[in-house]
C-alpha cells in the first residue's frame, strides 16, 4: 500500500480559514483515486484488485501499474460540478470499487466568477440503455476555504460508502479578457454572422462545457453587459449567464451547458411521465419561478425550450432572455417572446404578472402526464383561439390531486387562478405536492429517478407564433401520396430486369482428352465438330488443385479446368455438357472469375429452372452468395426476374434471413403474386436483432470511430412492412399483415436513400415503429389497417441497446402531430364501434 492509500481511513480534510481569491480565474480539479465505493449493500470492504463485474469474477493483478484499462470492469462515471457547470469524467483504471484516474484523464477546469461549492457525484453504469445508472453518492467541498493546501485531500462520499482523493488549484486571470480562441466553439445550424447562433464550447482552455448565443451589440449594450456580468441570478435550478466575449462584430453571452438536454425532448422519447416524476420536475420549476418572481421580478418568461436537465437529472432553467430581462431598465421588464401556450391575459394584451407563469406550470404538468399539450393543434394559428375558448377537460384517469391542480392552474381568470390569493405558498400547499420537503428539494438532496445520458441542442417552438418571428410554414408532405410509386423508383412491377435468354443446345457432349495437351473438349454428335477449352484461373481453388496445377502431367481434370469448362458451357447453352461435367465432381460453391456469380446464381438470373434443380442436386448451396453484386443470392435473382417457379424451388433451400430479404425485394417491386408465394411458403415478415452486423464498439482511447459502425439498419434489413408503408402501398400492407406481420415492429435508421428514393424532406421518424412513419406520411388508411391488426399507439420508440447508436430526435411539431393524429384515429375507431353496437 502507498502512503496515500494508508490515509483512506482518515476523516475528510478539515476546513481552514477562508481565503478570498482574485476573480475571475481558472479552478483546476484533479481526481486521483477512490476507495470502498459501494451501493451500500455490502458491509465488508472489497479486495482492491478483485471484484464482481458484469456477473463474472476476475483478477486485476495483471493490470496493476499497467497503462491499459481492464475492459471487463464497469468503472464508475463521475460528474464534477462547479457553479452549475458540469463536466463528466470517465474512469479506465483500478477496479469498480476502487477506481483510479491517470494524468489528464482525471482533470477538469472551470472558469470561476464567484465562490461556491464543488460537487463530485459518482454513478455505477449498468451498461444498458434499458436501465438507469446507479447513484453511488457524492462528495462536496468548498475549495476556496482551503486553497493554500496543495496536497491531495480525501473526501467522504455522502449518501453512499467510500472516499475519494482529489486536488485542486486556482489561477487568477487578472484583467485578461476572454477571446474566441479560448474555446473550441462549434456553431450549429446558421452562419457565424447571424444573430441567435448557438455555440457549444467544449474542452477548450477551461475544459468545461458552456452554451453561448450571439447578439448584435453596440457600445451601450456592451457597457451594460460588462458591468452586470456575472449574472446576479443564483439558484440551484437556474443556469446563469456567466461571461462574455466578442466575436467579430457580435457579442457572445455564455452560460453553463445543461448537459442533460431538453426536458420535453425526453418527454417525446418516453411518451409521458408518471405522476411522481412529473411532481418532482414541477416542484423544482416552481422553486425557480418563486425565486425569479421575488428576487428579480421576471414574469412570463418560461417556455418548453427553456426547461432542461443537468447531468444528474435536476431541472436547469436556461435562456439568455433571463439575463436580458435582468439588465433591462424600466417597465415592463419582459424582453422575451411568448410561450407556446400563453395565458389568456397575455393573448389579450394585459399586463404581465406572476399569474401567467402559474398558467404555464399547468400547461407543463398536463403535457407531462398525458404526453400532449392541452390546446394542441397542427395549425399554430388556431391554438390562440383554443386557449381562449376551448373547454378544458382533464382526463379522469389522472389522480384526483393532479386533476385538481391542473384545473386550478388553468383557470382563465387570473384573479381566480390557483396562487392568486396566497402566491407561491398557496401553490406549494396543494395536495398534489404532499410529501415533498421543500427545504430538501431546494438543496437538491432528492435523487432524480431519471439520469439523462445525452444532450439535445435544439427544441422547436410549436404553439402561438412568437413575437418578432413569422409563423412557421405549413407542414410539407414528403411526396405526393396519389402516386404509389414515385417516378424515380429504380424498379417497379413493369420494369424488372431480365438477363439475355440463352438458347439450349443439347447436341453437344463432353470429352476428356488424355493426350497432350490434356483438357476438356466439346463434341457435337451431329456434325463431329470439336471445341477446346483453355484453362482459366478462378478465385476459389483448393490447396489440392494448386499442387496439382504445378505438376508436369495431369491425369484428371483440375478445378481450374472444370470451372473454365462450366463457364463455357453456360455461355453456350450446353446443358447436356454441364450434366456430364458434374460427374467429374465440380465444386459449385465458387465464384466464376470476373463474373463473380456462382453457377447457381447464374442459372437463377437466366431463369434456367432445369439448371437450378441440377445444381441443387449436385451440392450447390443456395446460401452461398456474393457481396459485390446486386443479386447476392440465387433466390434474390429469382425474385428480381419475377420467376415464381425458380423462387419456389430456391426458398426451400435458403436461410430465413435471405427469404425475408427476398420478400423485401418483392415489396420494392410491387410484385404482389411473388410476395404472396413467399408468404405462403412460410417466409417471415421481420428480421431478428441478430441478423444485423453488430455496431463497432470503440475502445476507451479510440477517437477514430466515426466511419466504423452503422448509424442504423443496413438497407436490406429494413422490414418489408416499412417499405410498403413508405411506398404508400395499401394492398401490400394488407397482404403482409394478413400473413402475420407485426404491426408494432420497430426500426432504426429509416431514410429515403436506403430505399433508393431521392427526397429533400427526410423521414423524421428515422427510428420508430410502423404506425409512427405511417402517420408521419399521412397514410391514414394504412394507419387504420395497423390499428385493426393490433398496433399499440402507447408504445414508445424502440431502443437499440448498443452504446454506439443514438436514435435521432424527432422534431417536436412532427412528434406532436403524429401523436395527436394517432389518438384521433383510435378515438374514431372507438366511436365507430360504439355506433355499430348501438
Amino acid at each position: 500500500m502507498t502512503e496515500d492509500n494508508d490515509k483512506k481511513d482518515i476523516n475528510p480534510t478539515a476546513i481552514m480559514h477562508n481565503s478570498t481569491p482574485d476573480l475571475p480565474g481558472i479552478l483546476t480539479v484533479t481526481l486521483h483515486e477512490a476507495v470502498g465505493l459501494s451501493r451500500g449493500a455490502e458491509s465488508s470492504e472489497p479486495d482492491v484488485y478483485k471484484e464482481y463485474s458484469g456477473g463474472s469474477k476476475h483478477s486485476h493483478n495483471e493490470f496493476k501499474g499497467n497503462i491499459f484499462p481492464c475492459t471487463a470492469c464497469r468503472f464508475p462515471q463521475t460528474l464534477v460540478e462547479y457553479d452549475k457547470c458540469q463536466t463528466p469524467i470517465n474512469c479506465y483504471w483500478g477496479t469498480t470499487e476502487s477506481p483510479s484516474w491517470k494524468g489528464d484523464y482525471g482533470k477538469c477546469k472551470f472558469y470561476v466568477t464567484r465562490i461556491t461549492e464543488l460537487t463530485i457525484s459518482l454513478y455505477h453504469p449498468t451498461g444498458s440503455k434499458l436501465s438507469q445508472d446507479v447513484f453511488l453518492g457524492s462528495a462536496r467541498v468548498r475549495p476556496f476555504n482551503a486553497l493554500e493546501e496543495c496536497t491531495p485531500k480525501w473526501l467522504a462520499i455522502e449518501d453512499g460508502i467510500g472516499m475519494i482523493r482529489i486536488s485542486y488549484d486556482y489561477t487568477s486571470m487578472g484583467n485578461k479578457k476572454l477571446k474566441e480562441e479560448d474555446f473550441d466553439g462549434h456553431f450549429y445550424g446558421v452562419e457565424r454572422k447571424q444573430s441567435g447562433c448557438i455555440t457549444q464550447n467544449t474542452k477548450g482552455k477551461f475544459e468545461a462545457m458552456y452554451a453561448g448565443k450571439l447578439f448584435e451589440t453596440d457600445k451601450h449594450f456592451l457597457s451594460q453587459v460588462s458591468s452586470e456580468l456575472p449574472s446576479r441570478i443564483n439558484h440551484p435550478f437556474i443556469c446563469p449567464t456567466t461571461f462574455y466575449f466578442q466575436l467579430e462584430e457580435r457579442l457572445s453571452l455564455n452560460s453553463p451547458l445543461a448537459i442533460g438536454g431538453h426536458l420535453f425532448s425526453h418527454l417525446l422519447e418516453q411518451q409521458y411521465f408518471d405522476v411522481d416524476r412529473s411532481r418532482f420536475y414541477i416542484a423544482e420549476i416552481l422553486c425557480a419561478l418563486e425565486y425569479l418572481h421575488d428576487e428579480h421580478h421576471i414574469f412570463a418568461w418560461l417556455k418548453p425550450r427553456s426547461v432542461l436537465l443537468d447531468g444528474m437529472g435536476h431541472i436547469a432553467l436556461c435562456g439568455f432572455g433571463l439575463f436580458i430581462s435582468e439588465i433591462s431598465q424600466g417597465s415592463p421588464r419582459r424582453q422575451h417572446r411568448l410561450p407556446e401556450y400563453p395565458a389568456p391575459e397575455l393573448l389579450l394584451g394585459q399586463n404581465d404578472n406572476r399569474m401567467a407563469d402559474w398558467w404555464t406550470l399547468g400547461i407543463f404538468l398536463y403535457e407531462m402526464l398525458t404526453g400532449l399539450p392541452l390546446f394542441y393543434d397542427e395549425d399554430p394559428e388556431k391554438i390562440a383561439d383554443k386557449i381562449l375558448n376551448q373547454t378544458i377537460e382533464v382526463p379522469e384517469s389522472l389522480p384526483r390531486a393532479a386533476q385538481d391542480i391542473i384545473t386550478g392552474l388553468l383557470c382563465r381568470n387570473p384573479k381566480q387562478r390557483l396562487g392568486a390569493k396566497g402566491g407561491v405558498s398557496e401553490v406549494k400547499a396543494h395536495p398534489f405536492f404532499e410529501g415533498i420537503d421543500w427545504h430538501t428539494l431546494i438543496q437538491r438532496k432528492y435523487q432524480p429517478s431519471f439520469k439523462p445520458n445525452y444532450y439535445s441542442s435544439h427544441l422547436e417552438h410549436h404553439g402561438v407564433p412568437e413575437s418578432l418571428e413569422p409563423p412557421p410554414s405549413p407542414p410539407l408532405l414528403p411526396f405526393n401520396l396519389t402516386r404509389r410509386y414515385p417516378e424515380h423508383r429504380s424498379y417497379t412491377s413493369a420494369s424488372r430486369t431480365h438477363q439475355v435468354f440463352i438458347q439450349t443446345d443439347n447436341n453437344w457432349d463432353l470429352i476428356w482428352e488424355d493426350s497432350h495437351p490434356q483438357g476438356f473438349q466439346f463434341y457435337n454428335r451431329a456434325t463431329g465438330e470439336k471445341q477446346s477449352i483453355l484453362p482459366q484461373a478462378v478465385e476459389s481453388i483448393t490447396s489440392e488443385d494448386a499442387v496439382q496445377a504445378n505438376e508436369t502431367y495431369i491425369t484428371v481434370p483440375d478445378q481450374r479446368q472444370k470451372l473454365a469448362t462450366l463457364k463455357e458451357a453456360l455461355q453456350a447453352g450446353y446443358d447436356n455438357v454441364i450434366s456430364q461435367l458434374l460427374g467429374y465432381g465440380v465444386n459449385l460453391n465458387v465464384r466464376m472469375d470476373e463474373w463473380r456469380e456462382t453457377p447457381l446464381l447464374w442459372a437463377a438470373q437466366h431463369e434456367n429452372l432445369s439448371l437450378v434443380r441440377l445444381f441443387l442436386e449436385n451440392g450447390a448451396d443456395a446460401n452461398y452468395g456474393t457481396s459485390n453484386l446486386e443479386d447476392q443470392y440465387a433466390l434474390i435473382a429469382a425474385v428480381r426476374t419475377g420467376n415464381q417457379q425458380i423462387a419456389e424451388v430456391l426458398l426451400k433451400k435458403s436461410r430465413r434471413v435471405i427469404c425475408t430479404i427476398a420478400l423485401s425485394l418483392a415489396v420494392d417491386q410491387n410484385d404482389g403474386p411473388m410476395a404472396k408465394l413467399l408468404l405462403e411458403n412460410g417466409v417471415r415478415c421481420e428480421f431478428e436483432e441478430t441478423d444485423r452486423n453488430p455496431p463497432y464498439e470503440p475502445g476507451p482511447f479510440d477517437t477514430d470511430t466515426c466511419c466504423h459502425f452503422p448509424v442504423g439498419e443496413e438497407e436490406e434489413f429494413i422490414h418489408p412492412l416499412f417499405r410498403a408503408i413508405v411506398y404508400g402501398n395499401e394492398d401490400m400492407v394488407r397482404l403482409l399483415l394478413s400473413y402475420g406481420a407485426d404491426a408494432n415492429v420497430g426500426y432504426h435508421g429509416l431514410a429515403w436513400y436506403k430505399l433508393k428514393m431521392d427526397r429533400e424532406e427526410r423521414i423524421k421518424f428515422e427510428c420508430g415503429r410502423a404506425i409512427h412513419v405511417a402517420m408521419e406520411l399521412r397514410q391514414h388508411k394504412i394507419v387504420e389497417l395497423l390499428l385493426e391488426n393490433g398496433a399499440d399507439i402507447n408504445l414508445g420508440r424502440p431502443i437499440w441497446d448498443v452504446r454506439t447508436h443514438s436514435c435521432k430526435l424527432v422534431p417536436r411539431d412532427v412528434f406532436q402531430r403524429v401523436r395527436a393524429g394517432l389518438r384521433a384515429a383510435v378515438a374514431a375507431r372507438e366511436e365507430k364501434k360504439t355506433a355499430v353496437t348501438a
